[in-house]
């Protein structure tokens, strides 16, 4: 679909990882990697691979945390969301 932002580049993080399957809290795989869908009532839906990634809150200067999170990318975009 149509987005405000450009999409994230994986090649510009070096902590980016695709999240595996068999990892804890898989419980859908596309080959070798996690995968996720969601289908709605009126037709729409969105499949992709999980991956993961370093996430900074805040200014770096200020000493606030970074956490692991995992987020979705979109492969597959239907009906509402394209």
């Amino acid at each position: 679909g149509t987005h405000l932002d450009a999409p994230f580049d994986p090649d510009g993080s070096s902590t980016f990882r695709w999240v595996s399957c068999g990892e804890s809290q898989c419980s859908r795989c596309a080959g070798d990697l996690c995968s996720y869908g969601v289908w709605y009532v009126e037709g729409s839906s969105i499949r992709g691979t999980f991956f993961e990634d370093v996430l900074h809150l805040g200014h770096g200067s200020r000493g606030n945390s970074a956490h692991p999170v995992r987020l979705g990318c979109h492969s597959e975009e239907t009906n509402l969301f394209k």
